[in-house]
């Protein structure tokens, strides 16, 4: 009897089970495919790709079929997070791109999708923040609003890069960049080239070749960029064309033909020193330090150059963008009063630089911003500016003193400085930017001039110390600010 009742219970969960097998289906295997690299799934007669068995760096180019199957589908999350990924190429046969595709694709630069793309889906390239090209074909008919969405929070912590959409006129891309208020023009991004031995991509200008990215995955500590590509001069190194992608490479060579260097060429953290041919017109080296010909503007300082302190040469009037980005050693630069413009993001994210006095120079965008142990700045007067974010993050920085020739400080230029105190502002002074301080939860004391006459929006924001209070003169447009938003303030003696 009850071997009878266990036998009717089997048979009735049996039953379920094919009811539930019917309904629903079973979920269709990944499978690896005949090279090893891709995995997939089919999905109504096509493949969908739902990674990538090695991890990814540099471009990548999709195929159209795998194992004899059109490629018909990217599935979700199925590139998320491949940080060294620069380029991609899409294959002929994909038709849609699933929700968080290449999310957070942080040094992804560029997208051409082929024709037979249809649509992209929810945050498909979100979070990549070196997004600045994306070639979208007359046939999609559906973005995501939020495909291409930059997290506000994280926005601050990334270089700002405007992306582009290569769209045809009248199609539904045209809508969805006005719609969403992103730059858009008509025609196809320039299509990258992958050299004869398989090493260099590379786009053609008219000066001849521009190389974008270096192939080769376990490259040597020393790499010499070739003087040509495919019979084309080599005359440009791209942005991002070594960026954090070996953690081996310590030495460049560059070559004579080369004449143009965008910033953030060699992002590359284990470099530590850049070499260049003595007969290159544009370029040289003095001690693996990268600098123009005339010796005017400091180029590029390798990050993992072993020296702690370091004097920029004098007759140089600029530093250019990240010219120190991420330096790992360098506690100690000076800059020669002759320098007249430190460029954006020049020394961002140097954690162990601990000082800077800046003579005359106009501060560029983010130019020290995330300097963790920066504790001494001293900004002289013949300072012209000082940029949006400038000083963000410098969270060991306790004073500063802002010399009247600055015509404004920057939106969010002391964002998050956790242990910034006091702040003077010399008469002078004509405009705090939006932000400008906000978060500085430390900050006890800002003293504002008359000359000050305009404040932007949340620039004290978060400044919740007890005995946080302005310093304004009376009748000045800072006293009528501090009333208006309700901030503690007392009136300068006379």
């Amino acid at each position: 009897m009850r071997r009878k009742l266990l036998y009717g219970k089997m048979i009735g969960v049996l039953a379920v089970s094919m009811i539930l097998f019917m309904a629903v289906g079973v979920a269709e295997e990944e499978r690896t495919d005949a090279t090893g690299q891709w995995t997939y799934v089919l999905e109504d007669g096509g493949a969908t790709i739902t990674g990538y068995v090695e991890e990814l760096s540099g471009d990548l180019v999709i195929p159209s079929e795998l194992d004899g199957h059109p490629v018909t589908s990217i599935g979700e999350w199925a590139f998320k997070d491949c940080i060294s990924l620069t380029g991609l190429t899409i294959g002929s046969n994909v038709a849609s791109i699933g929700d968080l595709a290449f999310f957070a694709c942080e040094s992804l630069i560029s997208v051409t999708l082929p024709d037979s793309v249809t649509s992209i889906g929810s945050l498909a390239f979100a979070d990549c923040f070196s997004l600045s090209s994306v070639t979208i074909p007359a046939g999609v008919t559906n973005i995501s609003n939020d495909a291409f969405q930059i997290s506000p929070e994280l926005a601050g912590f990334h270089a700002k890069v405007t992306l582009t959409l290569y769209v045809e006129k009248g199609s539904y891309a045209e809508q969805y960049a006005e719609a969403n208020n992103l730059s858009y023009v008509y025609g196809v991004a320039v299509k990258k080239k992958t050299d004869a031995t398989g090493q260099w991509t590379y786009v053609l200008e008219d000066s001849g070749a521009t190389i974008t990215a270096y192939l080769q995955k376990r490259p040597g500590d020393n790499v010499i960029i070739p003087g040509e590509l495919d019979g084309h001069a080599v005359t440009g190194i791209g942005k991002a064309a070594f960026a954090m992608r070996f953690r081996i490479l310590t030495r460049v060579t560059i070559p004579e033909s080369v004449t143009n260097i965008q910033a953030d060429s060699f992002g590359e953290l284990s470099l530590a020193t850049v070499k260049v041919a003595p007969k290159n017109p544009v370029f040289e080296d003095i001690k693996g330090v990268l600098i123009d010909k005339q010796q005017k503007m400091l180029v590029f300082f390798p990050p993992n150059k072993k020296d702690t302190r370091y004097t920029i040469p004098k007759g140089v009037l600029l530093i250019g963008d990240r010219a120190f980005y991420q330096c790992q050693n360098l506690n100690r630069v000076t800059i020669p009063v002759g320098v007249t413009s430190i460029g954006s993001e020049a020394f961002r994210d140097c954690y162990w630089l601990t000082n800077a006095t800046i003579h005359k120079a106009r501060i560029g965008e983010s130019a020290f911003e995330g300097c963790a142990n920066l504790t001494l700045v001293s900004i002289k007067e013949g300072v012209p500016l000082i940029g949006e974010r400038a000083f963000a993050r410098c969270t060991n920085l306790t004073s500063v003193t802002i010399p009247g020739s600055v015509a404004g400080i920057g939106p969010s230029a002391f964002y998050g400085c956790d242990r910034l105190t006091s702040v003077t502002i010399k008469e002078g002074v004509n405009h705090i930017g939006e932000e400008a301080f906000r978060g500085c939860r430390n900050l006890a004391s800002v003293t504002i001039p008359s000359s000050v006459v305009s404040i932007g929006d949340d620039a004290f924001r978060g400044c919740s110390n007890f005995y946080f209070c302005l310093t304004v003169k009376e009748g000045s447009f800072a006293e009528q600010y501090a009333k208006e938003n309700n901030i503690p303030y007392v009136l300068a003696k006379k």
